[in-house]
C-alpha cells in the first residue's frame, strides 16, 4: 500500500469516527434539552417553543394519520403494514403536541405489537432518529422524542411531498 493509499484510509477513518462523535455530542445536548423540558420526568410536557424550523403542524401530522386509517378500512392491514411510519409519524406527532412519549404510549396509539415498537426504537436510536431517557420517577419507563436529525428529515419529506 502506498503511502497516499495508507493517509486516504486513515481520513476516511477519522472522518467516520468525527461522524460518530458529533452524532454523539448532538444526541448529548439533545438528551439536555430533554431533561431540562421534561423537568426530569416531572412534567408530562416538553417545551414546544424550541419548535423554531419545525414547518410541520400538529394538524397536518393528524391528517396524515386519519389518512392511514381511512385506507386500512378499505384494505386489509397487513397490505400497508409499515410500523417505522406509524412510530415515525406518532413521535412527530407527540414533539409537536409538546407531550413526552414513552414506548407504551405508541404501543397505544399505533397498535403496533409492542415488541416490533422495542424493535423500531432500538433501530431509530442506533441511527441517531431519537433520543431516549429514563423516568427518573419510574425507571420501567423511558421517555424518547425524535432527534434533531429525524425532524429535519421529516421536515424536507413534507417539504418535498407535493413538490413535483
Amino acid at each position: 500500500m502506498t503511502d497516499i493509499n495508507k493517509y486516504r484510509l486513515e481520513l476516511r477513518e477519522l472522518a467516520e469516527q468525527s461522524l460518530k462523535i458529533n452524532s454523539k455530542v448532538t444526541s448529548l445536548l439533545e438528551m439536555i434539552d430533554l431533561d431540562l423540558a421534561s423537568g426530569n420526568g416531572v412534567s408530562a410536557k416538553l417545551d414546544t417553543k424550541k419548535i423554531k424550523t419545525f414547518d410541520v403542524q400538529l394538524e397536518d401530522i393528524r391528517k396524515l394519520n386519519q389518512e392511514r386509517q381511512k385506507r386500512n378500512q378499505h384494505f386489509p392491514g397487513e397490505m400497508f403494514s409499515d410500523p417505522a411510519w406509524d412510530i415515525i409519524l406518532c413521535l412527530i406527532e407527540g414533539y409537536i403536541a409538546g407531550d413526552l412519549t414513552t414506548v407504551s404510549s405508541i404501543y397505544k396509539a399505533t397498535k403496533i405489537p409492542y415488541s416490533t415498537v422495542l424493535r423500531w426504537v432500538g433501530t431509530f436510536e442506533a441511527r441517531g432518529l431519537l433520543l431516549k431517557k429514563s423516568d427518573p420517577g419510574d425507571g420501567r419507563r423511558i421517555f424518547i422524542r425524535p432527534s434533531k436529525l429525524m425532524l429535519e428529515n421529516f421536515n424536507r419529506w413534507y417539504a418535498d411531498r407535493y413538490r413535483d
